[in-house]
C-alpha cells in the first residue's frame, strides 16, 4: 500500500508540475522574442537614420557584417573571455538558439550592405523600412495579440501580418507618397516574411532576403511601369536630397 500511494503521489505531482514547466518555458520564449524584436526595431531605425543622413554607407555595413560574423565564429569555436562574455550576454537576453551564434545581427548587416550597394538610395530606404518596421511589428503583434492563424504558416498570425503591413505603409507615407506599387510590393514582402523560408533554406534569412526582394521588385517595376499611361510609382526629388 505504501509503494502504491508513493507512485500515485508521484504521478499526481508530475501532472501538476509538467504543465507549469511548459507554461513557464513558453513565457520565457515569448519574453526573449519580444526583446529580440524590440531590439531589431530600435537598432534598425538607428542604422536607417545614419544611412539617410549619409553617416553610414554600404562599405560601413560591409565592415560591420565582417566584424559581427568573425566575432560569432570566435564565440563558437574559441573561448576568448571578452568577446565570449559580451556575445553570451546578448544571446541569452536578445536572441534565440540557432546554428550560428547571433546570426540575426550579421544577417541584418549583410542585408543593409547588399541593398545599399545594389540599389539607388530611395529604393534602398524603402526596402530597409519594410524590413525594420514590418519584420519587427508583425511578430510583436502576432505573439502578443494574435488569435487567427496565418493559413500559409500555422506558427504565425494574421493580426501580425496586417499590423506589420499597415505600420510599414504608415512610415513609408511619411517620406514619400503611397502608390499602388509600394502597397503591393510591401504586402508581397511581408507575406514572404511570414512564410519563414529559412526553415527550408538556411541562407534565406529574412534580414537579408526581405529587403533584397523588396528592392528588386521596386527597381524592376520602377523601370517598367514608366510606359504606362498612369504612373503607379512616384519618387519625389526631395526624398534623398
Amino acid at each position: 500500500p505504501w509503494s502504491i500511494n508513493l507512485r500515485c503521489s508521484c504521478i499526481i505531482r508530475k501532472k501538476q508540475v509538467y504543465p507549469k514547466n511548459i507554461n513557464s518555458k513558453t513565457k520565457m520564449n515569448k519574453a526573449i522574442e519580444n526583446r529580440r524584436q524590440v531590439f531589431h526595431l530600435l537598432f534598425g531605425i538607428i542604422l536607417l537614420v545614419l544611412f539617410y543622413l549619409n553617416i553610414l554607407a554600404s562599405i560601413h555595413f560591409l565592415i560591420l557584417f565582417l566584424i559581427s560574423f568573425i566575432s560569432s565564429l570566435i564565440y563558437k569555436y574559441s573561448k576568448l573571455p571578452f568577446i565570449h562574455s559580451i556575445i553570451d550576454w546578448c544571446i541569452n537576453y536578445f536572441d534565440r538558439k540557432s546554428k550560428i551564434p547571433a546570426e540575426g545581427v550579421f544577417f541584418l548587416f549583410l542585408g543593409f550592405f547588399l541593398v545599399t550597394f545594389l540599389f539607388p538610395k530611395d529604393i534602398a530606404l524603402i526596402s530597409l523600412l519594410v524590413l525594420v518596421i514590418g519584420d519587427s511589428i508583425s511578430p510583436l503583434v502576432g505573439i502578443n495579440f494574435g488569435k487567427i492563424k496565418n493559413p500559409l504558416n500555422k506558427s504565425r498570425y494574421l493580426e501580425g501580418l496586417i499590423a506589420g503591413f499597415l505600420a510599414s505603409l504608415l512610415v513609408i507615407c511619411l517620406i514619400t507618397p503611397l502608390t499602388y506599387t509600394l502597397i503591393i510590393v510591401t504586402f508581397i514582402a511581408l507575406v514572404l516574411e511570414s512564410l519563414e523560408l529559412k526553415k527550408y533554406c538556411y541562407v534565406l534569412d529574412d534580414n537579408t532576403f526581405i529587403p533584397l526582394i523588396t528592392g528588386f521588385l521596386l527597381f524592376l517595376l520602377n523601370n517598367t511601369l514608366t510606359i504606362w499611361p498612369i504612373s503607379l510609382f512616384y519618387w519625389p526629388s526631395q526624398l534623398c536630397t
